[in-house]
């Protein structure tokens, strides 16, 4: 670990420099053998961190396990240095090792455990917010507990999804590559057989040849025109009002936008429910929920119940005023609150947009096969007659021959 320090010589003159320790006591160590020095300050060297995280990037499976770990490090009433740093010894995972280190680092600088996780920019916005709200409420294990709860059913809802993708994803490419070896390779052949036979082409062989032969002469056109959307949507993404419009976009699509939707419905009312079950402020819920999404668009939504929720309004009146939920959902919300079993209405909320959002997924899966079978089908139809209609008129040809 690299340090930096701020001391005191004898004469009176303030000087600062960088150190390179195991840690900070060490380090304090090595300054303090110099007679002429007394430390006013040391911290972790933010350049180190900043090129640490440069480099550093878990996988989602190895963030629910270091959770985990850490959780029940609070839960034993280990002191948490002392815990992290047993952690950091058992890690055969470099990049887990190092990311241990720099926290345990900034733990014995001082600083309280959000502060310390925070500086390494390495964890979701959502699991630092709920962090430092357990700090403030003195129930940092249920926060810890409640993201691996949330953390589980949204990638078990997020896999739900990608696997209702793949399906349609592999016919498509198989059908383009299918598609780009009849135009390219196969097709061409027999029009060149038919024109020597001296055998006249029907209207669809011509007009399909003709496409192909456009797609020929503008292949390149197409190629730069496909290359500059791969290359400039990563960089509209940076921009934070065409990222916005993108995210919007997206919930207009047909059908797949009703499923992001109802998936981002259901985060909603799962973490509304562990928050308000864990006896959070109003005031911290509002501060956690825009982190729930990373749709741009979504998030703004949320926002804006947090500002009505912090203007004192009901959490129903808020719900209602972004039109995005269902109204059977703010009923629920409604009724919750009216009857005092709002978190049991937000537990049936969430259990409810989930049941629905597997519905949609499994509609969209049985409803895209048999499409995607159709469309495959007449694509081959069209190909197949452009092919046997010359050949017919050959057999005509040779007949008379």
């Amino acid at each position: 670990m690299i340090f930096e320090y701020k001391a005191k010589k004898s004469s009176g003159e303030m000087i600062s420099g960088r150190i390179e320790a195991d840690n900070r006591r060490k380090a304090l160590e090595i300054i303090n053998s110099n007679d002429e020095l007394v430390v006013i300050d040391i911290f972790v060297y933010k350049g180190h961190i900043k090129e640490y995280r440069q480099k550093f990037r878990l996988k989602k499976r190895e963030y629910s396990l270091l959770f985990t770990q850490i959780l029940f490090i609070f839960k034993s009433g280990i002191p948490l240095l002392n815990g992290i740093k047993s952690l950091q010894r058992d890690y055969e995972d470099g990049k887990v090792k190092k990311l241990l280190e720099v926290i345990s680092a900034e733990l014995e600088s001082g600083k309280s455990f959000g502060s310390s996780i925070s500086s390494t920019k390495a964890f979701p916005e959502i699991f630092l917010r709920l962090i430092y709200a357990g700090e403030e409420s003195g129930q940092i294990e249920e926060m810890i507990d409640n993201y691996l709860e949330f953390n589980e059913e949204f990638e078990g809802r997020k896999k739900s999804i990608i696997k209702s993708m793949i399906y349609p994803i592999l016919v498509i490419l198989t059908l383009m590559a299918s598609l780009t070896f009849l135009s390219f390779f196969v097709f061409p052949k027999f029009i060149s057989f038919f024109n020597e036979a001296g055998v006249p082409l029907p209207a669809l062989t011509k007009t399909l040849f003709n496409l192909i032969n456009a797609v020929k002469i503008h292949f390149m056109k197409v190629l730069y025109f496909i290359s500059f959307i791969v290359f400039i949507y990563p960089i509209s993404l940076s921009i934070k009002a065409i990222r916005r419009d993108i995210d919007k976009f997206k919930l207009k699509l047909p059908f797949f936008g009703r499923i992001l939707r109802k998936f981002e419905t259901y985060n909603f009312m799962l973490v509304f429910h562990l928050l308000y079950k864990s006896g959070l402020k109003f005031s911290r819920i509002s501060e956690i929920i825009p982190t729930i999404s990373k749709n741009l668009f979504i998030r703004e939504k949320f926002g804006k119940i947090g500002e009505s929720l912090m203007r004192g309004e009901s959490i129903s009146e808020s719900l209602g005023k972004i039109d995005f939920f269902p109204s059977r959902t703010i009923l629920m919300v409604s009724t919750g609150e009216k009857s005092g079993s709002l978190e049991d209405m937000l537990k049936l909320g969430a259990e409810l947009e989930k049941r629905e959002l597997d519905y949609y997924i499994d509609v969209f899966t049985e409803m895209i096969q048999p499409a995607l079978i159709f469309i495959v089908s007449i694509v081959v139809a069209v190909f197949a007659v452009a092919i046997i209609l010359p050949i017919l008129d050959l057999v005509k040809v040779a007949r008379f021959m």
